[in-house]
């Protein structure tokens, strides 16, 4: 067929492109073919003519940084989020199911030391994660009930993770500090 007619035809399947994804698809493959038929100017020339370089490579960039800062924003949220889980403790487990005084006690501290071992749990996995699954999409619902989760039982075990966390943004704290020093001197 390709012989007989001149033009080169290819197929593909219709579950390798996402339904969401399909218009878009077709919508690119029709500008190709408008361009090509019209022998105007190619797309990449085009997107060179505006200046569309950087906003291409920070779309379809396939690592882009994650965003790992550490700040009073940071702490807001995490107490925040804290906050939201120690209300679920309290109902579900210190009001529903006992009353018990150090069970409220535990969960009031593990909500002042929650963020402090989040620190950690994001700072070596968490950040990427979150990332990804931000950039993902379609259905990230398991994703999101899974890291509830995590965070859920990180809460309950908070007291234990949290003096690593600690430690750890101390050495962070003194890094930066000869670093930015080191950086002054030269």
């Amino acid at each position: 067929m390709n012989r007989v007619t001149g033009f080169s035809l290819f197929t593909m399947n219709t579950k390798a492109v996402r339904k969401q994804d399909r218009s878009a698809l077709v919508e690119a493959l029709d500008r190709i073919m408008q361009q090509k038929q019209n022998n105007g100017p190619s797309i990449m020339e085009t997107a060179q003519k505006q200046n569309e370089e950087t906003d291409f490579m920070e779309k379809y960039d396939p690592k882009p940084r994650v965003d790992r800062s550490i700040n009073r924003s940071y702490f807001l949220k995490s107490y925040g989020y804290g906050f939201f889980i120690f209300a679920l403790s309290f109902v579900f487990f210190y009001l529903l199911i006992s009353k018990n005084g150090n069970y409220l006690f535990y969960i009031i501290v593990s909500f002042l030391l929650y963020p402090f071992a989040k620190v950690l749990m994001d700072w070596l996995f968490g950040f990427k994660l979150r990332h990804r699954i931000d950039k993902q999409k379609g259905f990230t619902y398991p994703l999101e009930q899974f890291l509830f989760m995590f965070d859920f039982i990180l809460f309950h075990v908070s007291l234990f993770v949290a003096p690593i966390g600690i430690v750890f943004l101390l050495i962070r704290f003194i890094v930066i500090r000869i670093k930015n020093r080191f950086d002054v001197e030269n």
